[in-house]
């Protein structure tokens, strides 16, 4: 069995697999390491890659790798490890990087015969982590290709069978992913993640063959499928596997059809339970929204659609947001710190989304943590995806035991004495896990409290009030205070199919803004990259702005998405926003991408420079996904706005400094509909020259020369896949 990777553990919606993998057929590659090479995947964040240095230097050093073998897989683990660290903060393109440097220092080690007995646990893991990193990323082909090359070394690798089963599941090969999960099963009885994936492709085989008597009621209540779910975290029955289920269904899954008349109880019902918390608020609770129908909903159809506007105020599912104070340190016994003047771990405020179904109050809320956070209840092996952060199972469970304790308390006022309760001890978590969770949120926490004693501008942190009409250019504060787009449309500018931009912040303010990002680089705080090309950005969410970012995403962001891209844009659960710097001696400029975005808005701040256009092509998987389109010319406060699917890239920087504000805002419902799958058709015809990528593009070299720096990359892209080559295709390298 593969060694297990804790970090690499995520159950989430991808892409159809070729039409060969879909058979359970994997082309035999030439070499082990070649296979990798070939699958090496479009970075979609901006530029995740490897260090040229250390895969230049393992290339140098290939002959010494050949014969040290020892020397070869500890360099190999520290790099892997690297990328599970990477894994573990959502970099899952610096991940990548990393076990391809993993990769190539085995390479002396594996040449191209077979793999030495001692080679294999390590060769295996490498590659289930990437084919985890592949499927975490939507990138189907590499991630099935790649844990089918694990299960050729390893065929009782629970993780790669688990991975390939899933990605199996969410294509519609329920028979096939029905195999590996079995056999997954079989080898780790008690899985509790392959349990639940595996009663997840028992009920999608049911309702596809339209068996109505295998199908399962999704809203039967997860307190009656939490039977059997034990304390420390692990399921030992059939209904445990189904509680992991209910609690990783889509967040926003519609419920069935209900009668008129239990739609209007659970309405009532929740409407009367919120007025009350609204009017005595239990301890910590800073607010809680009224109720509101969910804008973009998930249906109970195979690969989950989404269908916008397809709740209603009366119908449900309803959401409601809510923020949370944590415990100070010593606000109770178990918030007691080693040192004294050392804060608590969780003593900050957390945003959370509930999404109430018509069970309500038989049937509680699903929760979602707006607030990047470090939990055992959220962040568990089931499903540790860096955008959804939902409670599981162990929170239901310490909720029901809540209810049974106190059956006269409201299900919601439970469901916020559990939330606030989570933050102040450990429930039933696993001791190592609630200490580790410590371990991480103290980090996110202090360098967030360290930046607050140093801000330059606090106006810009003030969440209370928010951010000033003053700040906006005067063309869009209309916007301001009603959400109507109607009313700034002609603002609007639409610079090429798909990609809009408009005059959103003012110089003055641009100004502030960089006054204090200089300010956090003078204070000598660590900084987390946005990624690994961008080596002198920040990510804001990072050190205090992430309740800003929320603000501008309601009040502005989000109406002009949902206008611009209605069902991408309808609902945003989430951001990441991080400045990125381009100047001549730094970052130059950025190979051409793709965002891990729904909707990215992208704001110039300044200052002086010249050059650096921003160049459009077609959407990713498109005939013309390499077709240029349109080269967008910054100008200071202005936004240009476009699907994060769309690939573009930065041009060389000629004289001086461009910093750009970049918000990737995530929609949850869209993420987990098949509709948000990259679907590969065959490319119209040699690519445009300007939308060429040295990082993905495996006929790069036929149209242009590497840079210098980036020759390694020759022989390891990815695009486009094999089965979307268009006429003539050539791969570098090789002949015409």
């Amino acid at each position: 069995m593969c060694v297990r990777v804790r970090a690499c553990v995520c159950v989430i919606a991808y892409p159809a697999s070729m039409a060969a993998a879909e058979t359970g057929a994997v082309e035999k590659p030439r070499n082990d390491v070649e296979v990798l090479k070939t699958k090496f995947h479009d970075l979609q964040m901006e530029g995740h890659m490897p260090d040229e240095r250390k895969l230049d230097s393992a290339a140098e050093g290939e002959g010494q790798l050949a014969k040290d073998t020892d020397a070869s897989l500890a360099r190999a683990r520290a790099a892997c490890d690297a990328g599970n660290a990477a894994f573990r903060q959502g970099e899952t393109g610096a991940a990548i990087a990393k076990y391809v440097e993993a990769i190539a220092l085995l390479e002396g080690v594996l040449g191209a015969g077979a793999v030495p007995d001692e080679v294999k646990p390590e060769f295996v893991r490498v590659l289930v982590n990437t084919a985890v990193c592949h499927k975490k990323r939507g990138e189907t082909d590499a991630a099935q290709d790649t844990a089918s090359r694990a299960l050729s070394f390893d065929p009782k690798c629970v993780k790669a069978l688990y991975t390939r089963g899933s990605i199996r599941h969410n294509a519609g090969d329920f028979a096939a992913a029905l195999k590996d999960m079995t056999e997954a099963h079989a080898l780790d009885p008690e899985n509790a993640g392959v349990k639940g994936e595996l009663a997840k492709i028992r009920r999608a085989a049911g309702r596809a063959a339209q068996e109505s008597s295998k199908k399962k009621p999704k809203f039967a209540g997860i307190f009656d499928k939490l039977q059997g779910f034990a304390s420390d975290g692990r399921s030992n029955g059939k209904a445990s596997s189904d509680a992991v289920s209910a609690a990783e269904d889509p967040f926003y899954l519609a419920p069935p059809a209900s009668t008129a008349q239990d739609a209007k109880a659970a309405k009532a019902a929740l409407e009367e339970d919120c007025t009350e918390l609204q009017a005595q608020p239990p301890e910590g609770l800073v607010s809680l929204s009224s109720p509101a129908a969910c804008r973009s909903v998930n249906l109970e159809d195979n690969g989950f659609p989404v269908s916008v506007g397809g709740a209603s105020n009366e119908a449900g599912p309803w959401f409601l947001d809510a923020r949370i104070q944590g415990p100070a340190a010593g606000a109770c016994s178990s918030c007691s710190c080693k040192e004294d003047g050392e804060f608590w771990p969780y003593d900050a405020e957390f945003a959370m989304r509930l999404v109430v179904v018509p069970g309500y109050p038989k049937e509680p809320p699903r929760v979602r943590f707006r607030t990047i956070m470090h939990h055992p209840f959220v962040s568990n092996d089931t499903k540790d995806d860096h955008h959804e952060r939902r409670v599981g199972p162990l929170f239901y469970k310490a909720l029901r035991a809540e209810k049974d304790a106190h059956p006269e308390t409201s299900t919601l006022r439970a469901v916020v004495t559990i939330l606030r309760r989570m933050l102040q001890e450990p429930l039933d978590a696993n001791p190592s896990k609630w200490s580790s969770s410590l371990t991480e949120n103290r980090h996110r926490v202090d360098i967030v409290r360290r930046y607050a004693r140093q801000v330059k501008h606090p106006k810009l942190f003030d969440k209370k009030i928010g951010w000033q009409e003053e700040w906006f250019a005067p063309s869009i504060r209309p916007l301001l205070g009603n959400g109507n787009v109607d009313l700034v449309s002609s603002a609007l500018e639409e610079v090429t199919p798909g990609v809009y931009s408009f005059d959103m912040l003012t110089a003055e303010f641009c100004g502030t803004f960089l006054e204090e990002i200089d300010n956090f680089y003078a204070s000598g705080i660590p900084a987390a990259r946005p990624n690994s090309m961008n080596n002198y950005g920040v990510i804001l969410n990072d050190i205090g702005f992430e309740p800003m970012i929320e603000q501008l995403q309601k009040c502005m962001l989000q109406p002009i998405a949902a206008k611009l891209f209605p069902r991408e844009g309808a609902e945003f659960d989430s951001h990441h926003t991080f400045i990125v710097k381009y100047r001549g001696d730094e970052d130059p400029h950025l190979d051409v991408h793709v965002d891990d975005s729904e909707v990215t808005f992208n704001v110039c701040l300044g200052r002086h420079f010249k050059g650096c256009g921003l160049v459009f092509c077609g959407m990713v998987g498109s005939p013309e996904h390499r077709q240029w389109c349109h080269t967008y010319n910054h100008k200071i406060g202005k936004c240009v706005v476009h699907l994060g699917r769309k690939r573009h890239g930065a041009d060389n920087i000629t004289e001086g400094e461009r910093l750009n504000l970049i918000i990737w805002n995530h929609s949850i419902a869209w993420r987990s509909s098949r509709e948000s799958q990259n679907v590969f058709s065959q490319e119209s015809g040699p690519p445009d020259q300007r939308c060429l990528s040295y990082t993905h593009d495996r006929d790069f070299g036929h149209f242009r020369e590497y840079p210098e720096g980036k020759e390694h990359f020759r022989g390891r892209g990815w695009c486009p896949p094999k089965h979307a080559e268009y006429d003539g295709f050539a791969a570098a390298g090789t002949a015409a």
